[in-house]
């Protein structure tokens, strides 16, 4: 790529956002699908537009299957600190996962709601779900299954 050309696709990108911001308040029913900003005939650049809302998240546990849907919603609001903690905000982990000792990051909070579908996927094979939390160890809090009681109630 020739000098003057250097900073063309940085420029694309946020020329993208700009018109991501101004398509989505002017569209709120498309606000959650891709936008998409065309840069070459074959070639397409994915904006990822993360809208995050109590709603939408109660919406995205039921649409993914996940089991016990209120039970998990407390888990991410207490992972989270009620959705305002870095873990949720900057990587988009509801559910405190960690690979080795990080924190994984996500790209989009829904990520995280599959990764959480695929965990019971693997793991629970049916009966009390808060038994199924203690057996296998989910918090190191020892209250963490009592306070996810009160906040189901």
């Amino acid at each position: 790529m020739e000098k003057k050309f250097k900073w063309l696709p940085i420029t694309l990108l946020m020329l993208g956002i700009f018109l991501t911001i101004g398509i989505c308040s002017h569209n709120p029913d498309k606000i959650d699908e891709p936008v998409y900003l065309e840069v070459h005939k074959s070639t397409k650049i994915d904006l990822i537009v993360d809208t995050f809302s109590i709603e939408l998240l109660k919406q995205e546990l039921k649409n993914q299957g996940v089991k016990f849907p209120e039970i998990v919603f407390a888990q991410a609001k207490l992972e989270t600190g009620n959705f305002k903690a870095d873990i949720f905000l900057v990587k988009k982990n509801l559910f405190a996962f960690r690979s080795k000792k990080a924190y994984i990051t996500y790209m989009t909070w829904k990520e995280s709601v599959t990764a959480y579908k695929k965990f019971q996927d693997k793991y629970y094979k049916g009966g009390d779900y808060y038994s199924f939390l203690k057996k296998i160890g989910y918090a190191e809090d020892t209250s963490y299954l009592k306070k996810v009681r009160e906040c189901v109630q």
